[in-house]
C-alpha cells in the first residue's frame, strides 16, 4: 500500500518514505489533465487497462512510474499521443521546475489546447482547417509572437 502527501513529493510505500521522482509527478498530471479533459473516470480508465482504480491514483499522483507499454495503451484510451505527456519537460529545465510549475495555470492551457485540438480534428474541410491556422497564427503574430516566452516553429507551411 502506498500513501501520497498532500504535495505528491512523498510517497510511503511499505512503510518507507521514498520521494517521488519530479517527471513521474509531472505525467502523472499531465495524465489526470486529459483524462478530466475526456470525461473519463479513473475507474472507467483502469476497467480499461485491466487495473484497479487506484493504480491510475499512483499513476497520477506520481507514487508509481507508468511503463512505456502502459503509457501507449492510456495514448490510445484518451485519443493522445504518447508525447502529449511530456510536452512541457524541456532537456535545458529540471524536471522539478516543470512540475512545480505545473499547477500555476499549465493544467488550465493544457486543458484549453486539449479542448481546440478536439474541436479543430472535428474538421473535416483541409482547405477551412488551413483557414484556421491562419486566423490563429495572424493573431498570435498580431498580439505578438514571443509574448509567452514561446516562439511558433521556423518550419511552417504557408
Amino acid at each position: 500500500m502506498s500513501d501520497v502527501w498532500a504535495d505528491g513529493s512523498l510517497v510511503l510505500i511499505g512503510g518507507l518514505v521514498r520521494m517521488a521522482h519530479p517527471t513521474d509527478i509531472y505525467i502523472g498530471k499531465k495524465l489526470r489533465t486529459r483524462r478530466e479533459g475526456e470525461r473519463v473516470t479513473q475507474l472507467e480508465l483502469a476497467e480499461e487497462l485491466g487495473l484497479s482504480f487506484q493504480q491510475i491514483q499512483k499513476y497520477e499522483s506520481g507514487a508509481n512510474r507508468v511503463s512505456a507499454s502502459r503509457m501507449w495503451e492510456i495514448s490510445k484510451f484518451l485519443g493522445a499521443e504518447p508525447d502529449f505527456f511530456f510536452v512541457g519537460l524541456e532537456s535545458g529545465d529540471s524536471p522539478g521546475k516543470q512540475a512545480e510549475g505545473f499547477g500555476n495555470g499549465a493544467d488550465t492551457i493544457d486543458k484549453l489546447q486539449h479542448e481546440l485540438n478536439t474541436y479543430f480534428q472535428r474538421i473535416d474541410n483541409q482547405a477551412l482547417r488551413r483557414r484556421f491556422i491562419h486566423l490563429v497564427r495572424s493573431i498570435a503574430e498580431t498580439l505578438g509572437e514571443g509574448s509567452q516566452g514561446k516562439s511558433p516553429q521556423k518550419n511552417r507551411r504557408k
